[in-house]
C-alpha cells in the first residue's frame, strides 16, 4: 500500500510534496492471499468468452455509454466552474 502524498518541512525548512520517508513505518502490513480465478468447466456461464454475442455487446455497450457520459459530464461541469 502506497503512502498518500503529503506537505511537510524537511530539515532545510523547505516544504516538498511528496510521501515522508524519513520515519520508518509503524505496522506491518499482512500478506494478501492470492485467489486464482477458475470455471466450471469449460461450459461455465459465468465466464464471459462463453457469453452469448448478445450479452458481450450489451455489457461493452453499456460500458462504453457510461464511460462517454462520464467524460462529457467532467468537460461541461468544468466549463461551469470555470
Amino acid at each position: 500500500m502506497s503512502e498518500t502524498p503529503t506537505l511537510y518541512e524537511s530539515s532545510t525548512n523547505e516544504h516538498t510534496f511528496g510521501p515522508d520517508f524519513s520515519t520508518s513505518p509503524t505496522s506491518v502490513q499482512e500478506p494478501v492471499e492470492v485467489k486464482p480465478v477458475s470455471w466450471d468447466g469449460p461450459n461455465d456461464p459465468k465466464n464471459p468468452q462463453n457469453w452469448s454475442a448478445w450479452k458481450k455487446w450489451m455489457v461493452m455497450s453499456v460500458t462504453g455509454i457510461v464511460t462517454v457520459n462520464v467524460c462529457v459530464l467532467r468537460v461541461v461541469l468544468s466549463a461551469v466552474t470555470n
